[in-house]
């Protein structure tokens, strides 16, 4: 079985193929006969890392008091991502590394307040 065309996993993740084999013919009791018979191939297509995360639910909005402690938290980010299995899980960073009062949760996407910067 060769492919003509590319896969792609969020289009279909299964494929069904049925399979004939049939030989050339033959004289059976007087008549020419073809005999064939048929089987199935299941196709399974494994995702890969194709497309990227989408947040969902934004714009964020946080509100924060001047003057909370260190690790209040001021709102919760919410991604997921269209791949499947291992390419799936999300991680939550800021982009310049955090130069922010702020910190984030790599896994839950909380964000709370991470230094005293915002003290009263």
């Amino acid at each position: 079985i060769n492919l003509i065309q590319t896969l792609d996993y969020e289009q279909a993740a299964f494929h069904q193929l049925r399979i004939r084999a049939q030989d050339g013919g033959g004289p059976y009791q007087g008549s020419t006969v073809v005999r064939s018979s048929t089987a199935l191939v299941f196709v399974t297509v494994v995702d890969k890392d194709d497309l990227p995360p989408e947040f969902v639910g934004w714009p964020f909005v946080g509100t924060v008091d001047a003057g909370d402690p260190i690790g209040t938290p001021v709102v919760t980010v919410s991604a997921r991502d269209g791949d499947h299995g291992i390419n799936a899980p999300v991680t939550f960073s800021f982009p310049d590394g955090g130069n922010t009062p702020f910190g984030i949760d790599g896994t839950t996407g909380e964000i709370s307040i991470a230094t005293d910067g915002l003290a009263t």
